[in-house]
């Protein structure tokens, strides 16, 4: 947080010539300019518990610097086994393969620069001078994207690191100037990452958890379906349906055994689409049976 008080006297005016002057008023300026938009941007942060929508403002607030030609937001999976490429941003001639790269996992034993500073909760740098040491796809974007170097910041806040950012420069250095506003922006996210990623575990917790009750009612209702029937036929076809629907089949036969053989009481399909294959089952299993040995 930035926080300025400006006192000018009646004599600091008099005694300021108007240029100096000026620049003091700009000074001043930026100063409360930029402490009205951290509080804004805490605000905007603290509302959201969406992560793509956070990591939505964290990317504008990157592109804003314009500092770095491209950056992957890369985050801790569920199993804690790998960071997974969030968010990317690349050079406007790579646009078309950013989806390729989201979603990509790095794996916590691999050798790369991501896995280094998360590991080591650091911030690492990699040039041409020791690009070497992370061959393998470090080596393989770092060329292919056309680097002249990169940095890799930990997520971190007190309690935990939750991922890295990864930011490059296809043209100059990276030293400490141009990380030390990124490590300021990420001040303000990265408890809220980490509560949003916690977040969504709770959610998609919630969906598996509402998901089974909803299957098992539907068992409820098919059990009950089932004991209503007095049709052997259709009980063998409300069984086949059941199994397409929770097994994701197209066709499905059921068999009994007859007489030491299978022998097939029922086929179905998912949909009509699959008729003339349907056509054919059915006029080559009433002649066929198998022996059970």
């Amino acid at each position: 947080m930035t926080n300025t008080t400006v006192m000018m006297t009646e004599a600091d005016i008099e005694q300021s010539d108007k240029p100096a002057l000026i620049e003091r008023l700009k000074e001043a300026y930026n100063h409360l300019e930029k402490h009205a938009h951290e509080k804004r941007l805490f605000k905007r942060i603290s509302s959201v518990n969406d992560l793509e929508e956070l990591l939505e403002i964290l990317g504008d607030e990157i592109d804003q610097l314009d500092e770095f030609d491209g950056y992957l937001i890369n985050l801790l999976d569920e199993s804690r086994e790998s960071l997974v490429c969030e968010k990317i941003k690349l050079p406007e001639e790579f646009h078309g393969i950013e989806k390729t790269y989201l979603k990509y996992k790095f794996p916590k034993n691999m050798v790369d620069a991501n896995i280094k500073a998360f590991l080591k909760q650091e911030v690492t740098y990699v040039d041409a001078t020791n690009i070497d040491d992370y061959p393998g796809s470090t080596k393989t974007r770092f060329e292919r994207w056309k680097m002249s170097m990169l940095v890799v910041i930990p997520i971190q806040d007190e309690s935990s690191c939750v991922g890295t950012l990864m930011a490059f420069r296809q043209v100059g250095k990276i030293g400490e100037a141009r990380v030390a506003p990124l490590l300021e922006i990420l001040a303000y996210f990265n408890t809220q990452i980490r509560n949003t990623l916690f977040y969504a575990k709770v959610k998609r917790q919630e969906k598996i958890a509402q998901e089974a009750e909803e299957e098992y009612q539907r068992f409820l209702s098919f059990v009950t379906a089932i004991n209503d029937l007095t049709s052997v036929e259709m009980i063998y076809e409300m069984i086949s349906k059941e199994l397409l629907r929770r097994f994701k089949f197209d066709l499905a036969g059921v068999f009994m055994k007859e007489d030491d053989q299978l022998v097939v009481q029922k086929n179905t399909i998912i949909d009509e689409k699959y008729a003339d294959i349907f056509t054919e089952w059915n006029e080559y299993f009433p002649r066929t049976r198998y022996e059970i040995d």
